[in-house]
């Protein structure tokens, strides 16, 4: 399978679901910053996880930050994984290792280039795969499913997009995409595309709807890399809060935006993040970002990024298929879609308005201009949004900012921040200096530096933030208080 080797120092983290407290080598400390001392605030708490092996990548972390699991090499392209202090198994390698939520269950790939299977929660399933595919869970962690690729099958089409649900094999595609559970967890729909570019709409193993291939070559599929497995982002699905389904497609008009049986929005061209402009002899019919697509957590909104037909390059952002505001900006946001509020009553977006020029648009209200944005996200009640962006030259450009005003000092890097539902305090890491020293902190105070954040900022309890970091080799815990 396509995996990365596990002889190197380590890989780049990923922040990713979360699990139960190791159990061994587990070292409770009262820790009291300066900054909360000085204040006569309660201390922050570090946990000391584990001690990391000399060569290792892929940590982990569960949902509620208590377990932790890693890839520990053993020889060349070979290594097993620790899971809570125990070793997993020897396999040729492994990747993509994800803790389900609220189960808590432990799912990863192995296996070699050409007899790859998934693990799921202790059980091999496959053994022909190629390359992995995106893991996604029903909201209790109880149900999974994933889309990924196999080997062609000896003289037979070249079906290699498999879909698994629940321990069992659904079908074989020359193409389909990720995924997706309804709110209860009692629903799986994806779509699939045959060799002859016949697209349809499966939910729970039968085929819901049915869509012809457009004629027009502004609407043609744009390739992605060989070896995906599915066929994100151009094709999509996803459950609304209501239970509504949102599907992206090709239909005999071009591309559309579904909402059950009822179009939202139909376009010409769908442009990709590698290809974000529409070629100029397919300009005179509205366009689809198709990256962008987005959904509220728990309201039946969906919103993305089309652009208006004619010459000149002019992007808005629409809700369920109406412009949220007056805003025409001069191309898509592509490193993040636009950001709803849970609730999807609040959108946020950065809007480029020229070359040099970068306002963040909140409930069209307009801030800026920057120079560049990163890392939006509104807290979960909706009250408050954090962004991070730049403003002044190098090396210390970032800082963040809530409601259009700089809430830190300068930084060389920023990460995502999460802001605290009901308080209004955010929590951050940064990078001080380019190469030097990060640090995490809590609105305009400095905590303490790591070497990499694994799990967070995140919020388990009120008045509490909570970070996986590493420092070294040791794999620590922290919670500290917002207040």
């Amino acid at each position: 399978m396509h995996y990365g080797s596990v002889t190197g120092k380590r890989a780049e983290p990923r922040v990713a679901t979360i699990a139960r407290r190791f159990a061994i080598t587990v070292l409770v400390l009262s820790l009291c910053m300066p900054v909360a001392c000085a204040r006569g605030r309660r201390g922050a708490k570090k946990v000391h996880l584990a001690r990391l092996p000399a060569q290792y990548q892929t940590i982990t972390i569960s949902d509620d930050a208590r377990s932790y699991a890693y890839v520990e090499a053993v020889r060349e392209g070979e290594g097993f994984v620790v899971h809570d202090g125990k070793h997993d198994g020897t396999f040729p390698a492994m990747v993509g290792l994800t803790f389900a939520p609220e189960t808590r269950k432990l799912f990863y790939w192995a296996g070699s280039d050409m007899d790859g299977y998934l693990i799921a929660d202790g059980t091999k399933i496959g053994g022909d795969l190629v390359h992995e595919g995106k893991l996604v869970f029903s909201p209790d962690g109880r149900r999974w499913a994933t889309t990924c690729t196999a080997r062609p099958q000896t003289g037979g089409p070249r079906k290699r997009a498999v879909v698994f649900a629940d321990g069992k094999e659904l079908g074989r595609y020359a193409g389909a995409s990720v995924p997706t559970f309804s709110p209860d967890g009692r629903h799986l729909a994806y779509v699939v595309v045959d060799e002859g570019g016949n697209a349809s709409l499966i939910v729970d193993g039968e085929p819901r709807a049915k869509y012809a291939p457009p004629d027009d070559p502004c609407a043609a599929r744009l390739e992605g890399t060989p070896s995906e497995p599915s066929l994100w982002p151009q094709f999509q699905v996803s459950y609304l809060a209501d239970g509504s389904l949102v599907t992206m497609t090709q239909d005999p008009d071009g591309w559309a935006i579904y909402r059950g049986a009822t179009r939202l929005a139909s376009y010409g061209p769908s442009v990709i993040q590698k290809h974000p402009e529409v070629r100029e002899s397919c300009r005179g019919t509205p366009a689809v970002a198709a990256w962008s697509l987005t959904t509220a957590e728990k309201a039946p909104v969906a919103a993305w990024w089309d652009r208006l037909p004619g010459s000149e390059e002019r992007w808005r952002v629409v809700a369920n298929g109406k412009p949220v505001d007056a805003f025409v900006c001069a191309r898509p946001w592509s490193r993040q879609p636009p950001e709803l509020s849970s609730d999807g009553e609040h959108i946020a977006y950065p809007c480029i308005a020229d070359a040099d020029h970068i306002l963040v648009v909140v409930d069209g209200l307009r801030y800026g201009p920057y120079v560049d944005v990163w890392a939006y996200v509104w807290a979960d009640d909706g009250a408050e949004l954090v962004y991070a962006a730049a403003d002044e030259p190098a090396p210390r450009p970032w800082r963040y900012y809530v409601a259009g005003r700089p809430r830190t000092g300068f930084f060389s890097a920023v990460w995502r921040p999460r802001i605290e539902a009901g308080s209004g305090r955010f929590a951050w890491e940064a990078e001080l200096e380019r190469g030097g020293r990060k640090v995490l902190g809590v609105d305009d105070r400095e905590l303490t530096s790591f070497d990499d954040v694994l799990w967070g900022p995140g919020f388990l309890r009120r008045g509490w933030a909570t970070w996986i970091i590493r420092r070294g080799r040791r794999l620590v815990r922290l919670d500290v208080p917002t207040g």
